[in-house]
């Protein structure tokens, strides 16, 4: 099954002021959201925690949001670290870890 996703919308300058990312059982959608919280991008694909082992999952959504993210050439005028949050899946046994939960 290919990483590649299978919806994407995006532009090739895009620099979120935050990633949201839910990543159910069979699928994988994520947003790219400005400071205002408005979505300023959104991809998705078919690649959902159950049908991936536990060593994918940060390079299945890398390739998501590879494109939202800064690249060397760009990092002068990017952000340093962009906040990602993912619900979803990603708390279940089968993700591998149990990530930290706040209130």
């Amino acid at each position: 099954m290919s990483a590649l996703p299978s919806s994407v919308s995006s532009s090739l300058s895009i620099f979120p002021n935050w990633i949201a990312v839910d990543w159910g059982s069979s699928n994988l959608r994520v947003w790219a959201l400005d400071a205002d919280h408005k979505v300023i991008a959104q991809a998705s694909s078919s690649r959902g925690m159950l049908g991936l082992a536990a060593d994918e999952f940060e390079d299945v959504l890398r390739v998501l949001i590879s494109d939202w993210l800064p690249s060397d050439a760009s990092a002068t005028s990017a952000p340093d670290a962009i906040p990602v949050l993912i619900c979803g899946m990603a708390g279940a046994r089968q993700a591998g870890s149990k990530p930290p939960i706040y209130p």
